[in-house]
């Protein structure tokens, strides 16, 4: 028998190259993560360097969220009317004036809370554009059926540098000197913005030549156009709820999971640490081995698995008192969160339309990180406060059980997708 016959005979797929293209956008997206992931760290530190009033620490990384809730619908219209490689390196170039000013009054001693609360709402701000663009012309570079090799390799970039590169990089560089780590996050922004400017080309609608939404409708008219347009659709109205509610549990576990390390676990601020690690961990294995997963196991029964075992990871966490068996579910749950994030994207982004993809994107990422990540915090803290440190985790484990009525419509939705597994 050869190969090529064997090789159908056994379901496996023959490996698709992703290309030129998204090489291109898969090195700039590393660059710009490794500035993201430095500045993570510096600028919470750099916050309490000039002020020890918790409030005003944390009102910093409020204005750094805050532009989720407010700009996400506007982000995702603006990256639907204008070219998106344009919107990307544009940001990015904006970003490295932004960050490279704050150095500068570093170095000037003319910094305070104020001024530091007004840069990082602008960073968030660009970051909602640049997001709602970059996540909109994956399908532009790849074809259809690379879609989810695509976003796998881009998600497990972002995690294995922002958990093991950026942040102890940015610490680092504090330590040496409060304005390198803000020149280094600068510098990542121009390298991002020359690799996407001069070197990513594009298809489709919104390539350099013909952007898809001109001038002839208002901005508010496109967001409506973005908003009814999900309304509209079950799958996609499903997707928005779904990541809502996940994002909600995930930010009310994490929001108390120092006081449970501390208090339930008997860890020891080191122990937190590793702690910490092992939801890393957990995310980058999800994303090295998720193309093999993909590749033999369909979409639609993969997606349930990893939702389901979502409860009883919860549930575990919510009785168990051993520090060993809460690290493993720490670890198993971002591994099960990073697999079913790129199938849930790698679906969305196979039923929009090129020219609505932005708009429909943004408003995920509203009830996503605008919505469900801020109110999970908040819940969390009043849950734990009113109920005690296990209670949160056992009430996101109902909540993933009822939200998991959702599984069998996104399912057929997985199955007309075609079998389009991903490759590695």
């Amino acid at each position: 028998m050869s190969e090529k016959a064997a090789t159908q005979r056994s379901g496996a797929k023959t490996p698709v190259r992703l290309g030129r293209r998204f090489a291109v956008l898969w090195m700039a997206s590393a660059v710009s993560t490794v500035g993201d992931g430095v500045r993570m760290a510096a600028l919470p530190l750099l916050a309490a360097a000039i002020s020890r009033d918790p409030i005003a620490v944390a009102a910093v990384s409020f204005a750094g969220q805050l532009p989720w809730l407010l700009t996400s619908l506007v982000a995702g219209a603006i990256a639907d009317r204008l070219n998106r490689r344009t919107v990307m390196w544009t940001v990015d170039t904006v970003r490295a004036l932004i960050v490279a000013g704050l150095a500068v009054m570093i170095v000037l001693d003319g910094l305070n809370i104020t001024v530091l609360c007004a840069i990082a709402f602008l960073l968030g701000t660009g970051q909602t554009l640049f997001d709602s663009a970059s996540q909109a012309v994956v399908p532009t570079v790849v074809p259809r059926s690379a879609l989810a090799s695509a976003n796998g390799r881009l998600m497990t970039s972002r995690i294995a540098i922002n958990s093991f590169v950026g942040p102890p990089l940015g610490g680092f560089l504090f330590v040496v000197s409060a304005a390198l780590p803000f020149l280094v996050d600068a510098g990542s922004f121009v390298l991002a913005a020359v690799l996407v400017g001069l070197f990513l080309t594009t298809r489709g609608t919104h390539s350099d030549s013909k952007p898809a939404v001109t001038g002839r409708t208002s901005l508010w008219k496109d967001i409506g156009e973005g908003l009814r347009w999900i309304s509209k659709h079950a799958t996609l109205r499903s997707i928005g709820i779904l990541v809502a509610v996940v994002n909600f549990t995930q930010a009310a576990t994490q929001a108390i999971l120092v006081l449970f390390a501390t208090q339930v676990l008997r860890m020891e601020e080191a122990g937190f640490g590793v702690l910490l690690a092992s939801s890393g961990i957990g995310g980058l294995v999800g994303g090295i081995t998720g193309s093999f997963l993909r590749r033999w196991i369909s979409p639609a029964r993969l997606f349930a698995a990893t939702i389901l075992v979502t409860v009883p990871i919860f549930a575990i966490l919510g009785t168990t008192s051993n520090a060993l068996v809460a690290g493993l579910m720490l670890a198993l749950n971002s591994f099960a969160g990073i697999t079913a994030s790129v199938l849930l994207q790698t679906l969305r982004q196979s039923i929009v339309p090129d020219h609505l993809m932005a708009r429909v994107g943004s408003v995920v990422s509203l009830l996503a990180v605008g919505i469900g990540l801020p109110l999970g915090s908040v819940a969390g803290g009043l849950i734990a406060d009113a109920l005690g440190l296990r209670a949160p985790f056992l009430l996101s484990a109902v909540l993933i059980a009822l939200i998991g009525l959702l599984i069998p419509r996104l399912s057929r939705a997985f199955a007309a997708m075609g079998d389009d597994r991903a490759h590695p």
